[in-house]
């Protein structure tokens, strides 16, 4: 929590830091799913997918497939929990 936490400001005065948000928030999610905070690791794994949807956009070549990956575990997650 403390790496995502430090990470948002960082990442908005340094857009570079942007994919270790992402990553950091991914961590989060699996981190808050094992513990039972289901709608915690939720709110983690939408803010993750929205970080790498920006970064996709900007540099599809690099951030796609991590992006559609993260996507698809977002789904996945929605489902086991009946979300849509």
């Amino acid at each position: 929590m403390e790496a995502v936490s430090l990470g948002r400001p960082l990442a908005r005065s340094n857009p570079a830091e942007l994919s270790g948000l992402a990553t950091g928030l991914n961590n989060l999610n699996v981190h808050l799913d094992g513990l039972g905070r289901r709608q915690e690791a939720l709110a983690a794994a939408k803010e993750a997918v929205g970080v790498w949807r920006a970064l996709a956009r900007n540099d599809p070549g690099r951030y796609q497939e991590t992006y559609n990956r993260t996507l698809a575990q977002l789904r996945r997650k929605l489902d086991l929990h009946g979300q849509t």
